[in-house]
């Protein structure tokens, strides 16, 4: 009864009250006026009450041993349960916790990328802000360049643009020295020459202007119906061969057809041979351009 209370007794985590068999309690009465007789007929009376007690112990004995084998079983049940539900809970805990843990993993993972792409487009504006400050930079350095070409040049035009003008200048002075120096020797030459030749060339330039004012008269073919006091002025050029080059009018008479009849005949003689006579400094000092004078013959 013993091992079977211990084997039946709940664990501390629960109580349970377990029933007491109920027990014959029997009392002894005094034999003293029973007889031996009738103490030797209670005897199997007895030993049946005490079977059927000693039946009842046993009986209530191994109901409450199975009544504790049953209750231990049902606790064994509850603590496999409840350690069940407990390693379920933790289960159920570790996978929550890992759950967080992935989650955590998950959003730092995220975070981690997110960091990486925001980094990743910091260095590529960063590059992209340094590639076209560098870009500005080479255009502004060959723009610079340009201007500087560009004003070397300029400079250089304006530095051989000066120097044609100088050049120019200093041909244009050489000349006109020269230019004067020719005259001047031209004039000293002539003048000499002229008080040297002056009878001689003097009578040529009576000849040859007697001869082109003969030439000229024969070739005027004079207007009718002239007004009278009519008189031109005209500058005649001549070369050295005795060709006209140019007639011009330097005074004129007021009327037009008189002036372009003495035009017109002084241009059909043409050309007058006998210059070709004279000598250069003669023909160069009175025939190369002379004036003439026309006046109507009827005045």
């Amino acid at each position: 009864m013993i091992i079977a209370v211990s084997i039946a007794w709940p664990s501390p985590t629960e109580r349970h009250t377990v029933k007491q068999p109920k027990l014959i309690q029997a009392r002894l009465v005094g034999l003293k006026s029973t007889t031996k007789q009738q103490q030797k007929a209670a005897t199997p009376q007895k030993n049946k009450v005490n079977q059927q007690a000693k039946q009842k112990a046993e009986e209530a004995k191994r109901k409450a041993a199975e009544e504790a084998k049953k209750k231990a079983a049902e606790a064994a049940k509850r603590k496999a349960a409840e350690a069940a539900k407990q390693k379920a809970a933790e289960a159920a805990k570790r996978k929550a916790q890992e759950k967080v843990q992935q989650e955590a993993a998950r959003k730092k993972a995220e975070e981690v990328k997110r960091k990486a792409a925001a980094e990743a487009k910091r260095k590529a504006a960063e590059e992209a802000k340094q590639k076209a400050a560098a870009e500005a930079k080479r255009k502004a350095a060959e723009a610079a360049k340009r201007a500087q070409q560009e004003k070397q040049r300029k400079q250089r035009e304006a530095k051989a643009r000066q120097e044609r003008e100088r050049k120019a200048k200093e041909e244009a002075l050489r000349r006109q020295q020269e230019s004067e120096l020719e005259k001047m020797l031209a004039a000293e030459e002539a003048e000499e020459r002229a008080r040297q030749d002056a009878a001689a060339s003097q009578k040529q330039v009576a000849s040859m202007s007697a001869l082109i004012e003969q030439l000229v008269t024969q070739n005027w073919r004079k207007p009718s119906f002239l007004t009278k006091g009519l008189k031109v002025r005209l500058q005649i050029q001549l070369v050295p061969t005795g060709e006209v080059v140019n007639v011009s009018v330097i005074q004129s008479s007021g009327n037009a057809l008189f002036d372009r009849s003495a035009v017109q005949a002084v241009e059909r003689v043409g050309r007058i041979p006998e210059l070709r006579q004279l000598k250069p400094r003669v023909f160069e000092s009175n025939f190369r351009r002379f004036a003439m004078n026309f006046s109507n013959p009827e005045d």
